[in-house]
């Protein structure tokens, strides 16, 4: 198989998350770049970035959608890792927290992977190893998948493209 690398940079999406009205419209939707990681239910990068950077999988191909997981690396200063829910009814997402020091780094690159399963469970993995693994006992369907730095943290991405 064909494997491409794309290159996408993130800016500084300052103060945002998912708590935040209009959040959607700070991520990069990995259909513009012609990826569609829910085919294959994984999406694996690399990035080069200080602190908080986001993958959203979305139920909406274009992420505007009330159904979606957030999933935070390097937050709280690349000190954590948080995973957001929302489905629709809820007005704010439920939050979970991950003790995962300094996965991200300002110089280097860093592998990960993002995949889900239809049973609902959800991994992240980390050059180190598995750094978390929850399963969603009513799944949302992935549709779209979205990248974003923010909270001062630029990011650059490089995407596997298959």
């Amino acid at each position: 198989s064909l494997l491409d690398d794309i290159w996408i940079k993130t800016k500084n999406s300052g103060s945002t998350d998912s708590y935040v009205p209009n959040f959607v419209d700070s991520y990069t939707s990995l259909s513009n770049y012609q990826i569609f990681p829910a085919d294959n239910r994984f999406i694996k990068f690399r990035i080069k970035a200080c602190s908080d950077a986001f993958v959203l999988l979305s139920s909406d191909i274009n992420l505007h959608s009330t159904d979606f997981y957030e999933i935070c690396i390097g937050g709280h200063y690349n000190t954590k890792v948080f995973r957001r829910v929302r489905r629709k009814g809820y007005k704010a997402p439920q939050n979970n927290a991950y003790l995962a020091p300094s996965l991200l780094s300002c110089s280097e690159y860093r592998i990960f992977i993002v995949s889900w399963e239809e049973s609902g469970r959800i991994t992240l993995t980390a050059e180190s190893g598995v750094v978390m693994d929850w399963t969603d006992t009513t799944p949302l369907p992935i549709q779209g998948v979205g990248i974003m730095t923010a909270w001062g943290s630029d990011g650059m991405w490089i995407v596997e493209h298959s």
